[in-house]
């Protein structure tokens, strides 16, 4: 567990196209991945939707907080925050998400599962949108303050 842990978090440090190569085989060939986005089943998809993700990425990291790591015989709970910049979202400037995943896995992982607000890693930099985002986000917390 503990190699097949450490080389899932040195893959996702720097995320990337050569990083999905070295990822792949680590999964499950009916691996089920989710995120806020939606939810994917098999490795093959799975890896489409990572190549996908890296085509307007300029940069991607991971940085892994191993003070809030927790695992067990088959599971583990990475939490991370996440540094990128991407071709067109917030101008190509860097933006930085926080988030939790889930692993379940025997000898491969068969469940990754992906905890982050969408918002703040896509919405919020997005032209036009982000503003209506940013001004919504802002009233609530007004309101919830008073």
């Amino acid at each position: 567990m503990t190699d097949l842990i450490s080389e899932i978090k040195t893959g996702w440090s720097q995320f990337d196209l050569d990083a999905v190569k070295k990822l792949e085989p680590l999964y499950s060939p009916s691996v089920t991945f989710i995120e806020p986005a939606g939810e994917i089943k098999g490795r093959e998809a799975v890896f489409d939707h990572f190549r996908a993700s890296c085509e307007n990425l300029i940069e991607c990291r991971f940085l892994f907080n191993e003070s809030m790591e927790i695992r067990n015989a088959n599971q583990a709970c990475l939490v991370w925050d996440m540094s990128f910049r991407h071709r067109k979202l917030n101008g190509g400037k860097k933006i930085v998400s926080n988030g939790i995943t889930l692993l379940q896995f025997d000898e491969q992982i068969r469940l990754h599962r992906d905890w982050f607000d969408l918002g703040q890693a896509v919405y919020e930099n997005l032209p036009l949108m982000g503003t209506a985002v940013r001004f919504v986000k802002g009233k609530m917390h007004a309101h919830s303050a008073s």
